[in-house]
């Protein structure tokens, strides 16, 4: 006798996968909107890996370009563009990575519209290729502790502020400035329990002030971070650091950037005394030390000169900038991380058969090292700074007569120089801290020119084992989410699955932020490389 039979199971309108995939869709959204990358990091490794990467893949770059852009990124003690980083190359980057599998749950009914594959191939396209490109994301500057600093805004009125401000000629011209390019000027709480006096954010042309400084120290750090906005608009240092800088490039930039920063900030003081002589001044001998030999300049026989400004305020500034030392030396430490992560992930897509994406990575790194500033190049950008005026075209203090004869390495290592001599009283072992900053900064100048030989040895490699496997009719890539290359060759242009895929491009997206403090505060693998 056999058995009866069951009765028909009634389908459900969603698979169970479906759901599945939904459900880390929308948690991964809500985690993204708090910033929170620990509770994305548990989902995507608590989970099925094939349901988290389809629910990856179908949010797609708009959801990459949504996770480098947010403001209250935190993963473990990673705050800001740590935590970002460390998402992406930790979790998104080698979960988009696996070899594609459909999960297990999913199983369509009847085979989808071509539009809609098509839409969906080019999503997953994007995301593939975002995470393929080196990330491009801009830093955030010293905050003289290991404390967070939030994106919380007091609502306060900083019309005080902004009066006070504008009380000079120059501060009137700083507003202006401000004004003219969308510059929001608020304060901002979370800096009180900070040791921050005030940020100047690029992404969001936004500076922020603490509320509990002192007016005449208010004063002078917006001067400082209104001076970081006009090298934002005027001298485009976002676009400099986006370019792939060498570590030297990475220090010196940064070290240019506080130095100018100081020391027109106190130009601002000194024209401050003498426009509005006996109001109070601020503490503190950094800025005002220079400001006070500034005023007396105003009325020697010459007046202020571009030496005597270069010698009493800029280099001066250059002997202040230890407390950001460490921030600096990651800074430059980092402007290897690309290519590091570029080498490795064409590594891995070689060893997997993805043939055509490890070529496409590699030619992306080398269009990207192409854009790496000559010497002489680097050296011209350095001399914008250093000026006692708003206005581009001015004469700076590194473009008189003394400064132009210069050779190009003389210029990247003037700076260098002056920090590394600087032994300040009060500090008797910061000649052996800033040796020791040198030895780590020429390691990783080192390591960064053999990372670009190997990068040319492998960008070599995979393109001859491309054209190899094309020749022989060999699959070139195993994965169905990244497109072929066209190197200029008349190959035929096929991926693992016989479809032609569209070619794509990607450029990245971020913020920059600049912090200036009170004087007084305190995805790795193991693949081998071809040979």
């Amino acid at each position: 006798m056999s058995d009866s039979p069951l009765p028909p199971r009634q389908k459900p309108s969603k698979t169970e996968g479906q759901i599945a995939v939904g459900k880390i869709k929308v948690g991964l959204m809500d985690d993204l909107a708090a910033g929170d990358f620990d509770r994305s990091r548990a989902r995507l490794r608590l989970g099925d890996p094939a349901i988290t990467r389809a629910a990856v893949m179908q949010l797609g770059a708009p959801y990459l370009e949504a996770v480098k852009k947010s403001p209250k990124a935190r993963l473990d003690s990673r705050r800001g563009t740590e935590a970002i980083k460390g998402f992406i190359n930790e979790e998104l980057r080698p979960l988009v990575a696996q070899q594609a599998k459909r999960p297990v749950y999913i199983k369509p009914k009847k085979k989808p519209s071509f539009l809609r594959s098509l839409a969906r191939g080019a999503a997953t396209v994007a995301l593939a290729i975002g995470l393929a490109t080196p990330m491009i994301i801009y830093h955030t500057d010293p905050v003289r502790s290991s404390e967070p600093v939030t994106m919380d805004v007091v609502q306060a009125d900083i019309s005080q502020l902004r009066s006070e401000f504008s009380r000079t000629s120059l501060g009137r011209d700083m507003l202006a400035m401000a004004a003219a390019h969308n510059i929001d000027i608020q304060y901002d709480n979370a800096l009180i329990e900070s040791t921050a006096a005030g940020t100047y954010s690029a992404g969001n042309k936004k500076v922020r002030m603490d509320p509990s400084q002192p007016m005449a120290e208010q004063v002078m750090y917006l001067a400082h971070e209104l001076r970081h906005a006009w090298q934002d608009i005027v001298l485009g240092y976002g676009e400099m650091e986006n370019r792939l800088l060498t570590p030297q490039q990475q220090w010196t930039l940064r070290r240019y950037l506080e130095a100018d920063a100081f020391a027109f900030s106190a130009y601002f003081m000194a024209e401050r005394m003498q426009e509005l002589p006996g109001v109070p001044l601020p503490r503190g001998d950094r800025e005002m030390g220079s400001a006070r030999n500034l005023f007396a300049e105003f009325s020697s026989d010459d007046g202020l000169t571009h030496d005597e400004y270069r010698r009493f305020a800029l280099e001066r500034m250059f002997t202040f900038l230890d407390s950001y030392d460490e921030n600096h030396l990651r800074l430059a430490t980092e402007a290897n991380q690309p290519l590091d992560t570029d080498i490795r992930f064409a590594e891995e897509l070689m060893q997997r058969g993805d043939l055509e994406p490890a070529y496409h990575t590699m030619q992306g790194l080398a269009a990207r090292m192409q854009g790496t500033p000559s010497a002489e190049a680097f050296s011209e950008y350095l001399r914008r700074f250093g000026g006692m005026s708003l206005a581009p075209e001015d004469q700076t203090t590194l473009q008189t007569p003394v400064a132009a004869p210069q050779s190009a390495a003389t210029a990247l290592s003037a700076e260098t120089a002056v920090i590394t001599n600087a032994v300040l009283p009060e500090k008797p072992n910061s000649a052996s801290r800033q040796a020791d900053i040198a030895v780590k900064l020429a390691a990783a100048e080192n390591l960064h020119q053999d990372f670009r030989a190997l990068a040319a040895v492998l960008t070599a490699y995979t393109r001859a084992e491309l054209q190899l496997a094309r020749l022989e009719g060999r699959p070139t890539s195993a994965s169905r989410f990244y497109p072929v290359v066209n190197d200029g060759g008349n190959a035929q242009r096929h991926n693992g699955h016989g479809r032609d895929a569209p070619a794509q491009t990607h450029s990245g997206h971020g913020h920059n932020c600049e912090v200036h403090a009170p004087q007084n505060s305190t995805p790795n693998g193991n693949a081998p490389r071809p040979r």
